[in-house]
Formats: structure tokens, C-alpha cells, sequence
């Protein structure tokens, strides 16, 4: 799909018409007067201008770099669903497209199916399809797993992430807490650990990087945080928001009704929850504090440098950025390793956006967590659906 990017009016117009009525994802069957709803033109004009700004690059060069993102990430879906246990890693890289001949890359533990690289070579420009990775993303995250859980034990830390290299080895990022009594003892061990670890391992000690939730305190409603995207389980209705936000999340912008706390979740399939509702939902977002809407469609997985926005009640309008790391883990303030995450290259978010929603057109991508080592963090949706046994509402 090309992605026009159109001037910075439309955004201007987009907010402006925003203001004429607000159209939440929960509401009464009869407010239909009350959609703004976005057309899949304006949608991908509205996104590209933000992505454009986020990135400091002319439309132009934005237009080029991102024409065909959604193609590939159609091919890598299609891949992960056909051999996912042989998948490593994979990013969109089109700023390298001179370099290296290629606009994005991907790569398995062995050969694949002829049907899977056949799916890559079909693109209109060149994907390096890698076939010679020594791990795959699955055994990489019980080896990351193993390894970062010694470190947190070994010593008072205040943060600890952990990330995936290109080249398929690990990277450590961590702070010593104050309170850690021996950081030479540590660094000693730090070297023993990475050392025993059967991937090449980088570790780097970073100021404040420790796990930053973005709930508001002291409230217990949804307002101290941000609804995601409407979910159903058989009969049931609900939505979905981060684990640690308020299991009493009370009525939702524009519901005549109450959440009702169904489940939570904070650990090994990231950090989320979901409530139900007895209200009708829609398949919509909210991508302004004015009520403009976006329609959800489907969902999809993102890959290192692909496109991605979101939307949290403390901003006006939705911002959009880059993913940073498509496999991202962290352990929080309560020692819990937490994976299935998402970090980006934005810091836009703040307190109050967790549980909002993280997309991509009209395609879900996850819910916000807040930040991790200093960036704006989501965990995937795939894994949100999974561990509940959910289904994304998408019409």
C-alpha cells in the first residue's frame, strides 16, 4: 500500500473536525450522529503526516521509505503462521535500501517452505531472506530469560532490560540501585554470566531505565488510565487495558454502564487485563480527545523499523513512531520478568495512556504499557488475545 502523505492541514482539519462530537468505542446503539469517523485515505494521510514529523524526514522521503511497509508485514504474518517455530527476527530497514538492495529483511533457523520465501520474492522491491540464524526467536527468549533473571538476583538493581541483536546475540541494559552495597562484585559476575551464556551478550550500565508505569495514581476508574481495543469472548463483551491498571475501572467515556474486572495478567505474555460490559461495542478507537475515530479491522505483528501509532488520553490527538525492538523484555518494580513486549522509538506517552492502544492503519498492534528503558512500550496484542482466549472485535 503507498502511504500519501498529504500537508500537516490535514491533521489540523482532522482535530478540528473532531470537535463537532465524540464517538467512543463504547456506546448506545442509537448515537450513530456521534461517529467522526475516519476514511481509509484520511486515515493514512492523518498517520503518514505524524510519522513524517516524528521522524524529521521531508514527506517525500517518508512516502518512499514506507511505500510497501504493508505488504511485507502481510508476507511476515503469512510466514509467522507457517512456520513460526523457525522464526528469529526481522526488521523494515528501507533507509539501507542503497546499501544494501534490500527494504527489509527476515530470518529463520533453518530452510522454509518454498510457499514462504516464494510470499517475499512476490514483493515489488527486495526482501534479504535469511536462512541461517542459530536460534529462534523462542529459544533466544529462555536463554534472555535465564540470563536476566540470574543478574536480577545477583544484585540491587533499579532496571533491567533486555533485547535481541540483529546478528542474533543479546543485549543487556541495566542500573545498579544505590542501594547495591558491592558493584564490583556485580561487574564480576555480570562477566561470568555473559560468558557462561550461549550467545554473544552485551551489557551496558544506563541511567534511568527502570520500568515506568503510566497509570495516574489514586484514582479507580478507567480515567486514571486509557482503553484499548473492544474484545469479545463467546457472548461476552469487553475491552481490553493494562495489567496494572485499576481492577475498578468504572464506566468508560460514553457507556451507560460499568466494567466489570474479568482477568489480569502481568508476567510471561506481557502486562494486560480486560472487563466486560454490559453496553453494545464497537470496533472503533479513539484517535483524538476531540472524538475523531478510527475503524479496527484486523491485527497484525510489526517488525523492527515498521510503522506504529497510538492514541492515550492525555493527548489531543494520536502520535505515531518506529518500532524499536519487536521482542522487548523487562523485569518490573515487583521482580516479574515481563515479555511479549513491544518497545518503540516514541516518548510521547504519559501518565494516564497506559492501557491504550498501540496500531497501524486499521490493524491492532497492542496495549500500552508505559516505558521501558526511557522508551514508550506496548505489549502485543497477539498475546493479549492468547492469554485470555480473546477475539478482537473487528466489525
Amino acid at each position: 500500500m503507498k502511504r500519501r502523505i498529504v500537508p500537516s492541514l490535514i491533521l489540523t482539519s482532522a482535530l478540528t473536525l473532531g470537535a463537532l462530537g465524540v464517538q467512543p468505542a463504547f456506546a448506545e446503539e442509537n448515537d450513530e450522529a456521534a461517529v467522526i469517523e475516519q476514511t481509509i485515505q484520511e486515515a493514512e494521510a492523518f498517520d503518514a503526516a505524524l510519522l513524517a514529523e516524528d521522524l524529521g524526514v521531508t514527506e517525500d522521503v517518508a512516502d518512499q521509505w514506507f511505500e510497501g511497509e504493508d505488504e511485507f508485514l502481510a508476507a511476515l504474518d503469512y510466514a509467522l503462521a507457517a512456520v513460526g517455530d523457525q522464526y528469529f527476527s526481522s526488521a523494515w530497514t528501507p533507509e539501507n535500501e542503497a546499501t544494501t538492495g534490500h527494504k527489509a529483511w527476515v530470518s529463520f533457523k533453518g530452510g522454509v517452505p518454498a510457499d514462504v520465501t516464494d510470499r517475499f520474492a512476490a514483493l515489488t522491491f527486495s526482501v534479504d531472506v535469511r536462512l541461517d540464524a542459530e536460534h529462534t526467536e523462542a529459544e533466544l527468549e529462555d536463554i534472555r530469560e535465564e540470563l536476566m533473571t540470574e543478574l536480577y538476583a545477583a544484585a540491587e538493581l533499579d532496571g533491567l532490560t533486555g533485547d535481541f541483536t540483529d546478528e542474533g546475540g543479546i543485549e543487556i541494559e541495566y542500573t545498579l540501585a544505590d542501594t547495591e552495597s558491592d558493584p564490583a562484585e556485580f561487574e564480576a559476575l555480570l562477566e561470568t554470566f555473559m560468558d557462561e551464556t550461549p550467545v554473544a551478550v552485551e551489557a551496558e550500565e544506563v541511567e534511568d531505565i527502570e520500568p515506568v508505569e503510566e497509570v495516574v495514581r489514586g484514582g479507580t476508574s478507567i480515567k486514571s488510565c486509557t482503553l484499548g481495543f473492544t474484545v469479545t469472548k463467546s457472548s461476552t463483551r469487553g475491552a481490553l487495558t493494562a495489567g496494572h491498571c485499576p481492577n475498578s475501572a468504572g464506566k468508560p467515556t460514553g457507556s451507560s454502564a460499568s466494567l466489570a474486572f474479568k482477568a489480569q495478567h502481568i508476567g510471561a505474555s506481557g502486562d494486560i487485563q480486560w472487563h466486560s460490559t454490559s453496553d453494545s461495542i464497537r470496533n472503533q478507537i479513539r484517535i483524538t480527545s476531540s472524538g475523531v475515530t478510527r475503524s479496527i479491522t484486523s491485527r497484525d505483528t510489526g517488525a523492527n523499523g515498521s510503522s506504529v501509532c497510538n492514541y492515550g488520553k492525555t493527548r489531543s490527538s494520536s502520535s505515531c513512531t518506529t518500532i524499536r525492538r519487536a521482542n522487548h523484555a523487562f523485569i518490573n518494580k515487583d521482580g516479574k520478568h515481563v515479555k511479549q513486549m513491544v518497545q518503540t522509538n516514541g516518548k510521547f506517552t504519559n501518565g494516564g495512556d497506559s492501557g491504550g492502544p498501540w496500531y497501524s492503519g486499521n490493524s491492532a498492534r497492542g496495549i500500552h504499557f508505559g516505558k521501558s528503558g526511557g522508551y514508550s512500550t506496548y505489549t502485543k496484542i497477539n498475546s493479549a488475545l492468547s492469554k485470555f482466549g480473546l477475539t478482537l472485535k473487528t466489525s
